[in-house]
């Protein structure tokens, strides 16, 4: 099977498996945030600042650089699995000592129990670091994705029923650990592969010449999504910290669930070191592809907010409302910045990537300071927006360069779909104001969204999208 086969074969396979988890995703946590309170959400979500911080470390790279590194040996596999299994053990040690000091920065006591249970993920998720990259490597996205689907569906469950019983945070706590050690294991068992403990760690530095660049990356790009978390949990407390978290996971998971259909493509591009026209044009029919699906999503969710808040999550999350409205317009940009990580990956370029992401951190980090001098979740959505808008053209365009695209490509690329989206939306928000106070949320959000997807679809076609004819070729791919 050639190499655009097998990227196409992937593609499908996700685009398959996606909703699925998607709507699985959607319904436990409608079901938990109408069991469970803003502030308990937003405890979580402060003790998530830190100990996400650490789980940056937890693989310094090493998964990226396997499925980049042109010529791997058993030796840098299992010296690989060694390295990420100890580091996950020491960040799981670091977790439990460094939890007191968690609590006192934000003066909540319940956050050291919190903060040592999740630390327990570290070392869970350690173990499945390289069996997932060698998977990917080898652009096995079936087994991936089907691997994925009982962890998901699993620890969903768990939450949803915790939450009936009154466990409240722990049902946000124990699945996600439950979730993160079956999304290990189970890769470890399928990929046919098995680790040693005899290869010295001296075969790790030809992966870590690149690893070590992408972890700088992601050591500043971690701070640059997640101050604003840490500045509003301090200053404004759980409640106001828990609206906000659940307005923005709701912003990132059609993102994360858009991005992960389209797996394959970093190993695909590394594939293509030495033919940057190729690289180019894979990159940008991509991106393309997801903007036509991310755009209206996204635009779609922050005409709607209103009704679907209402609808959905019920009265005391009504305050989420303007916020999701902002955040929804931060997601349909991040949709087609972010893959831009593939760029640097698979042509080895992570140095580039961690100088702009040094400067991008530092723009990102003064902004949204500013934002929590106003002391509101709504305030801190405005000026992530703001830093989104600012940095979305030289985040392209610098990663652009890489493989040669120009802003005449981003502008060919984006500006149909933006166009399309926007005049659906404009359409929503009419018709929003037609109906307001002649139904209730629930018919209401029925009659926007028929109505979006029907003009979306109308002018999509209308325009002649360039991504409906990808959409096509995958459907017309076999299994």
């Amino acid at each position: 099977m050639n190499l655009r086969d097998q990227t196409i074969r992937g593609g499908l396979w996700s685009l398959l498996t996606k909703p699925l988890l998607q709507a699985v995703s959607y319904a436990v946590s409608v079901a938990v945030a109408r069991l469970l309170s803003p502030a308990e959400f937003g405890l979580v979500g402060m003790a998530t600042v830190f100990t996400g911080f650490a789980a940056v470390f937890m693989d310094f790279g090493i998964g990226a650089a396997i499925i980049q590194h042109p010529d791997l040996t058993d030796e840098q596999l299992d010296a690989a699995f060694r390295a990420t299994v100890m580091m996950g053990a020491a960040l799981s040690l670091l977790a439990a000592l460094a939890a007191p000091a968690v609590a006192m920065f934000y003066h909540r006591e319940q956050l050291v129990s919190l903060t040592r249970v999740s630390g327990l993920g570290f070392l869970a998720g350690s173990i499945g670091v390289v069996p997932r990259a060698i998977l990917q490597r080898r652009m096995e996205i079936k087994k991936l994705v089907l691997l994925d689907v009982g962890p998901n569906v699993g620890s969903g469950v768990l939450s949803v029923v915790l939450a009936l019983n009154g466990a409240g945070v722990w049902a946000l706590v124990l699945p996600s650990l439950a979730l993160v050690s079956s999304m290990s294991l189970l890769p470890l068992a399928s990929c046919g592969w098995r680790p040693s403990w005899r290869a010295p760690l001296r075969e790790l530095r030809p992966l870590l010449r690149m690893s070590m660049h992408l972890l700088g990356f992601n050591v500043i790009n971690y701070w640059a999504r997640n101050v604003d978390n840490l500045l509003l949990g301090r200053v404004s407390g759980e409640r106001e910290l828990g609206i906000y978290a659940r307005a923005y996971s709701l912003m990132l998971l059609p993102i994360s669930q858009i991005g992960g259909i389209f797996s394959g493509i970093t190993p695909a591009l590394a594939r293509m070191q030495d033919d940057k026209e190729r690289a180019k044009r894979t990159f940008l029919r991509a991106e393309s592809l997801i903007a036509t699906v991310a755009f209206p999503t996204m635009m779609g969710l922050a005409a709607t907010a209103g009704p679907f808040v209402e609808a959905v999550y019920g009265a005391k999350w009504v305050p989420m409302i303007p916020i999701l409205q902002v955040l929804a317009i931060v997601g349909a940009i991040q949709s087609v910045v972010s893959p831009t990580g593939w760029i640097y990956m698979s042509q080895g370029r992570t140095d580039i990537m961690s100088r702009w992401g040094l400067f991008a951190c530092i723009v990102t980090i003064a902004v949204l300071a500013g934002g929590a001098m106003f002391g509101s979740a709504h305030a801190m959505a405005v000026a992530y927006l703001i830093v989104n808008v600012v940095m979305f053209l030289p985040g392209l365009l610098i990663a652009g360069r890489v493989i040669g695209i120009g802003m005449r490509d981003v502008f060919a690329a984006f500006y149909k779909p933006a166009l399309c989206s926007t005049a659906m939306a404009a359409v929503v928000v009419l018709v929003k104001m037609k109906l307001a106070g002649h139904l209730p949320p629930w018919s209401t959000l029925c009659v926007l969204v028929a109505t979006g997807a029907a003009s979306y679809l109308l002018l999509a076609a209308v325009f002649k999208l360039p991504a409906l004819k990808e959409i096509a070729l995958i459907r017309g791919a076999k299994l």
